[in-house]
Protein backbone atom coordinates (compact mmCIF):
# COMPACT_ATOMS: atom_id res chain seq x y z
CA UNK A 1 0.00 0.00 0.00
CA UNK A 2 1.36 3.34 -1.13
CA UNK A 3 2.48 5.72 2.24
CA UNK A 4 0.19 8.12 1.40
CA UNK A 5 -3.10 6.88 1.52
CA UNK A 6 -1.84 4.79 4.81
CA UNK A 7 -0.91 8.45 5.84
CA UNK A 8 -4.83 9.95 4.73
CA UNK A 9 -6.02 6.83 6.24
CA UNK A 10 -4.69 7.11 9.38
CA UNK A 11 -5.29 11.07 9.80
CA UNK A 12 -8.92 10.83 8.77
CA UNK A 13 -10.42 9.52 12.04
CA UNK A 14 -8.34 11.85 13.64
CA UNK A 15 -9.60 14.57 11.89
CA UNK A 16 -12.67 13.52 12.82
CA UNK A 17 -12.21 13.05 16.65
CA UNK A 18 -10.70 16.08 16.80
CA UNK A 19 -13.25 18.13 15.32
CA UNK A 20 -16.06 16.14 17.00
CA UNK A 21 -14.24 17.16 20.62
CA UNK A 22 -14.01 20.70 19.54
CA UNK A 23 -17.68 21.01 18.34
CA UNK A 24 -18.58 19.29 22.15
CA UNK A 25 -15.75 21.21 24.10
CA UNK A 26 -17.48 24.66 21.92
CA UNK A 27 -21.25 23.73 22.73
CA UNK A 28 -20.24 23.01 26.23
CA UNK A 29 -18.63 26.58 26.64
CA UNK A 30 -21.96 28.24 24.90
CA UNK A 31 -23.82 26.58 27.53
CA UNK A 32 -21.88 27.93 30.28
CA UNK A 33 -21.96 31.25 29.31
CA UNK A 34 -25.51 31.37 28.94
CA UNK A 35 -26.39 29.71 32.07
CA UNK A 36 -24.18 31.90 34.09
CA UNK A 37 -26.40 34.82 34.88
CA UNK A 38 -29.41 32.25 35.16
CA UNK A 39 -27.80 30.15 37.55
CA UNK A 40 -27.04 33.41 39.64
CA UNK A 41 -30.82 34.49 39.53
CA UNK A 42 -31.38 30.92 40.80
CA UNK A 43 -28.51 30.97 44.04
CA UNK A 44 -29.93 34.28 44.83
CA UNK A 45 -32.95 33.00 45.11
CA UNK A 46 -31.42 29.80 46.90
CA UNK A 47 -30.51 32.17 49.72
CA UNK A 48 -33.31 34.49 49.82
CA UNK A 49 -35.38 30.87 50.48
CA UNK A 50 -33.36 30.48 53.15
CA UNK A 51 -32.95 33.19 54.83
CA UNK A 52 -36.97 33.73 55.27
CA UNK A 53 -36.59 29.62 56.32
CA UNK A 54 -34.57 31.05 58.88
CA UNK A 55 -36.86 33.75 59.73
CA UNK A 56 -39.85 31.63 60.27
CA UNK A 57 -38.25 29.23 62.35
CA UNK A 58 -37.03 31.60 64.66
CA UNK A 59 -40.73 33.25 64.88
CA UNK A 60 -41.45 29.46 65.56
CA UNK A 61 -39.17 28.95 68.28
CA UNK A 62 -39.40 32.07 70.47
CA UNK A 63 -42.86 31.43 70.15
CA UNK A 64 -43.43 28.33 71.59
CA UNK A 65 -44.45 27.02 74.77
CA UNK A 66 -41.82 27.15 77.17
CA UNK A 67 -41.14 31.17 76.38
CA UNK A 68 -44.41 32.02 76.59
CA UNK A 69 -44.98 30.60 79.51
CA UNK A 70 -41.46 31.96 81.10
CA UNK A 71 -43.04 35.13 79.95
CA UNK A 72 -45.91 34.53 81.84
CA UNK A 73 -44.53 33.20 84.67
CA UNK A 74 -42.77 36.70 84.89
CA UNK A 75 -45.39 38.81 83.69
CA UNK A 76 -47.55 36.75 87.08
CA UNK A 77 -44.97 37.27 89.24
CA UNK A 78 -44.45 41.27 88.62
CA UNK A 79 -48.65 41.77 89.04
CA UNK A 80 -48.45 40.22 92.05
CA UNK A 81 -45.53 42.69 93.51
CA UNK A 82 -43.57 39.41 94.60
CA UNK A 83 -39.59 39.29 94.26
CA UNK A 84 -38.39 38.25 90.89
CA UNK A 85 -36.78 34.91 91.95
CA UNK A 86 -35.26 32.89 88.95
CA UNK A 87 -35.93 29.27 90.42
CA UNK A 88 -39.87 30.52 90.98
CA UNK A 89 -39.94 32.31 87.46
CA UNK A 90 -38.66 28.23 86.20
CA UNK A 91 -40.97 26.83 88.59
CA UNK A 92 -44.05 28.51 87.75
CA UNK A 93 -43.62 28.16 83.90
CA UNK A 94 -43.01 24.37 84.58
CA UNK A 95 -46.46 24.52 85.97
CA UNK A 96 -48.12 26.49 83.43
Amino acid sequence: MDPQVIAAVVASPTALIAAAAAYVAGRHQARGAHRGPVDAVRRQHQRDAYAAFLQAAETYAYGTRRTVTIAQARAETANSGGTVDPAGIDARAVVL
